[in-house]
């Protein structure tokens, strides 16, 4: 429209410039993108598949009404469809966050009856299990070890709950990571001093424990694997911290059900493929329910689930090693527009008062 308005007044001349800035600017982008060659596969790829076991939060998986799950049944609604595609050549089965729901001891999650399915399917030593669990931990100490710990008045111990990512392989599990960004008001008390006034009346009380920093799960001694933890995609500069420590595919396990069929599963899911714009890495992408996918390292979402579906799909993910303008310098413009802000609002109120 604005073009045939220019030729019917004669003013071409007027709008060469705009259209030769778009021009300028798409060119450089291409040549950007050509010169870093982040398409080029510097490894070989991984297969994969990722579980959607579609478990309702309100009444199955967390309630206590007649249709909560037992946890060793929600266990099995994740495995079922994942094993028409468990084969010797899978590397990694991805399931969502607190796939593993109960009082689940850190000390003995090895001799843990749920944890008996997986560490069966991992016993040839080609597969890797990432998924969530609901874990606590017990310390042997007299003084508060910790900020989030509460006290058992009846054990005399002090004790954490966590929000667990935890990967199993070669039959046990290996390693765990704690959620560390807390949903305030549910997973976290909104102030640190209310802590120490939190009551427990059953259940958890006060704000779950933390990682005291990113950890990324190894696969098969050369690959590494951020386990983002739901609310955790949503921090674009701590995801990339996983990426400096060596992160070269990223996951997300997640349970979007809470939201419901609102806006709020699909906003979620999008936040993980800024993730992998702004790190250039592919994720893989495990939800209770919501949107399970593979996003690729352009934040195009190549294979997803639909909302409330019971299911699980296979792909190849290729792990990234080049680090991106982001990952090293961080939310630049971000920076540099709160410091242009401030100078500005100085420069004002000066102005201001000097009149």
């Amino acid at each position: 429209m604005l073009f045939a308005n220019a030729i019917l007044k004669n003013q071409l001349k007027q709008i060469w410039k705009p259209i030769a800035l778009i021009l300028l600017m798409g060119g450089v982008s291409i040549t950007i993108k050509s010169l870093l060659n982040f398409n080029s596969n510097d490894k070989p790829y991984l297969n994969a598949i990722i579980a959607q076991p579609n478990i309702d939060p309100y009444e199955e998986k967390f309630g206590d009404g007649d249709n909560y799950l037992y946890p060793e049944i929600q266990l099995d609604y994740t495995i079922e469809p994942c094993e028409k595609f468990l084969d010797s050549s899978i590397d990694l089965l991805v399931m969502p966050e607190t796939a593993i729901v109960g009082n689940n001891d850190e000390a003995g999650l090895n001799q843990n009856f749920l944890m008996e399915p997986l560490r069966k399917l991992t016993q040839n030593g080609r597969l890797n299990i990432i998924a969530g669990a609901e874990t606590f931990a017990v310390y042997e100490s007299k003084k508060r070890p910790t900020n989030t710990a509460r006290y058992d008045s009846f054990d005399n111990r002090w004790f954490d709950f966590f929000n667990t990512a935890l990967i199993v392989k070669n039959g046990e599990v290996v390693d765990l990571y704690h959620k560390s960004k807390l949903v305030p008001g549910v997973e976290k008390m909104p102030f640190a001093f209310l802590e120490k006034l939190s009551i427990n009346l059953g259940g958890t009380s006060g704000s779950l424990g933390i990682s005291d920093k990113p950890k990324n799960f190894i696969i098969n001694k050369n690959y590494k694997i951020a386990p983002l933890v739901c609310y955790e995609s949503v921090f674009g500069d701590y995801a990339t911290e996983y990426v400096k420590d060596g992160a070269n595919i990223l996951s997300v396990i997640t349970n979007d059900g809470w939201w419901g069929e609102t806006p709020g599963y699909q906003q979620h899911l999008l936040y993980g493929a800024i993730r992998c714009i702004e790190t250039r890495r592919e994720m893989l992408r495990s939800a209770n329910t919501g949107v399970s996918a593979y996003i690729n390292q352009f934040g195009q979402i190549i294979n997803r689930t639909k909302y409330n579906e019971r299911t699980a799909f296979t792909c190849r993910v290729t792990p990234r090693y080049r680090l991106t303008f982001y990952v090293k310098y961080g939310n630049l413009i971000g920076k540099i527009a709160y410091a242009g802000f401030a100078c500005f609002f100085l420069l004002f109120i000066y102005r201001k008062f000097k009149k």
